[in-house]
C-alpha cells in the first residue's frame, strides 16, 4: 500500500518550490487531459415539431416524411462522426504529445530540474510519430475495453496509467513495451491510485466554489505534482532529487532507508562502520583532520 500522505507531502513541496512554472504547466496539463465535449442541438425541437404538425392531421407520417426523417438522422449521425474523427485527430497529433511534455515537466520538477521547454518535449523529442502512435493505441484500446460495460475500460485505464510517463522517459519505446511496463508497475496499485485521486475531492469542491480559480493556482498543480511522485515511487529506479540520492521507489520509500542504498557526502557505510568527511576508521581506531590515534595512544603533534 502506498503512503498517500507522503506522496502528497512531496508533491506539495515540489510544487511550492517552483510555484509559477508549475501553475503554467498545470494549466497546460489540464488542457491536455481534458476531453472534448459536444454541443447540444437546439434546433432538433423545431424539426420534431415540424414532423409532428405535418402528421397530426392524418394521424400518421407519409412516405416522404419518413424518408426525410431517415435522411435527417443520417445527416446528424454523419456530422457527429466527422466531429468525433476530427477531435480524435487533434487529440492524437496535438494534445497527446502535449501531455507527454507535461508529464516530463512534472517528473523533472520532482527532481528540482524542471524547465519550461520540457512542455514541448513530445513534439521535439525526435520520435514524434511514435509518441502519436503509442498514445493513440492506448486511447483506442481503452475505448474498446470500455465497450464491455465500462468497468473493463476503467480497469485498463488504470493498468496503463503510467504509459504517458514511460513515453516521456523514453519516446522510442513501442506500445507493447510501455504497456507491459505500466501493467507491471500498476500491479496491485490500481485501487491505491484510485483512492489517491479520490483524496483530492475536498480540494475539487473548494475549487468549484471559486469558479475554478483555486484549481488553476493551487489544486491542479498540486494534483499533477503528486501524480508524478506516484510514478517515481512505482518506478523504483528513479532517484529523488533535492540533495538526496536514496532510491526513491520500492521498500525504501516512506520508511527506513537501507544503509547500502543511502548515500550523501557525510554518510558512507563500510565493513568497519561509518566514514564521513570528519571521521575515517582504520585498523587502530579513528582518524580525522584534528585527531590521529597511533599505537602509543596519541600524537601530540596533530592534536
Amino acid at each position: 500500500m502506498i503512503d498517500r500522505a507522503e506522496l502528497k507531502s512531496r508533491g506539495m513541496r515540489a510544487f511550492q518550490a517552483n510555484y509559477w512554472p508549475c501553475v503554467g504547466a498545470g494549466f497546460l496539463t489540464t488542457i491536455a487531459v481534458a476531453k472534448a465535449g459536444g454541443g447540444g442541438g437546439s434546433g432538433s425541437g423545431n424539426w420534431s415539431n415540424t414532423f409532428s404538425n405535418s402528421s397530426s392531421s392524418s394521424g400518421q407520417m407519409t412516405e416522404d416524411e419518413v424518408m426525410g426523417l431517415i435522411v435527417l438522422l443520417g445527416a446528424i449521425f454523419l456530422i457527429c462522426m466527422v466531429i468525433w474523427v476530427v477531435g480524435m485527430v487533434i487529440k492524437a497529433f496535438v494534445f497527446n504529445p502535449l501531455l507527454i511534455g507535461c508529464r516530463k515537466f512534472w517528473v523533472n520538477n520532482a527532481d528540482g530540474v524542471a524547465r519550461g521547454e520540457d512542455l514541448l518535449y513530445g513534439f521535439k523529442c525526435g520520435s514524434y510519430m511514435n509518441v502519436v502512435k503509442v498514445m493513440f493505441l492506448k486511447d483506442l484500446f481503452v475505448f474498446l475495453w470500455s465497450l464491455l460495460f465500462l468497468i473493463p475500460g476503467v480497469i485498463k485505464a488504470y493498468e496503463w496509467y503510467m504509459v504517458a510517463y514511460l513515453i516521456a522517459e523514453d519516446p522510442t519505446q513501442s506500445w507493447n513495451d510501455v504497456k507491459e511496463k505500466s501493467s507491471q508497475m500498476m500491479d496491485g496499485y490500481k485501487m491505491d491510485t484510485f483512492i489517491l485521486g479520490l483524496s483530492f475531492i475536498g480540494w475539487a469542491v473548494l475549487a468549484a466554489f471559486t469558479c475554478g480559480i483555486l484549481a488553476i493556482f493551487y489544486v491542479n498543480p498540486y494534483i499533477y505534482a503528486t501524480d508524478a511522485e506516484l510514478y517515481l515511487y512505482l518506478d523504483g529506479s528513479a532517484n529523488y532529487g533535492a540533495g538526496m540520492s536514496a532510491n526513491y521507489g520500492g521498500q525504501n520509500y516512506g520508511g527506513k532507508v537501507d544503509d547500502l542504498n543511502f548515500s550523501n557526502p557525510g554518510y558512507n557505510p563500510d565493513n568497519n562502520g561509518y566514514t564521513s568527511n570528519a571521521y575515517t576508521p582504520n585498523n587502530n581506531g579513528y582518524t580525522s583532520n584534528a585527531y590521529t590515534p597511533n599505537n602509543n595512544g596519541g600524537n601530540g603533534g596533530q592534536f
